[in-house]
């Protein structure tokens, strides 16, 4: 009996620690709406509602910038959507040192959710692995 306590506790603990590490919309809406990142400016939300310093990406029709250190570094992109609720972005140039070795590479990105009541959509993004990320609109 004591054994089923202690693998209750074990699986527990993993819940709670994969818990930690995802960022809930509360605010989410029913009907995910992908159109709402085809423009404007975003700051990337970390959990807690911090935002990350000197970080922001842009979509204006074909382009997507990403700016560094408030914009003294950036990589710019194509994008492609190729569904409603997913794109493609390819990387054209960067000035990030370091980054050369990603110009023309092609990164998949899916939409997830939206929370338009709070200007947050939920996005998760592949180069080797999938990362998830949580956008804020802070910008038209």
């Amino acid at each position: 009996m004591k054994y089923i306590y202690l693998i209750a506790l074990i699986l527990f603990s993993f819940n709670a620690k994969s818990q930690e590490n995802v960022h809930w919309l509360i605010n989410k809406d029913s009907i995910t709406d992908c159109s709402f990142i085809k423009s404007g400016k975003f700051v990337n939300e970390e959990i807690g509602g911090k935002i990350t310093k000197g970080y922001s990406i842009e979509f204006r029709g074909e382009n997507v910038i990403e700016k560094i250190e408030n914009g003294k570094y950036y990589l710019r992109s194509k994008i492609n959507y190729t569904s409603e609720c997913s794109y493609e972005i390819k990387v054209l140039e960067s000035n990030i040192p370091g980054y050369e070795v990603i110009i023309g590479q092609t990164f998949y990105t899916e939409i997830l959710e939206t929370a338009k009541i709070d200007k947050l959509i939920k996005i998760r993004s592949k180069d080797e692995q999938w990362k998830t990320f949580v956008f804020r609109k802070v910008e038209e």
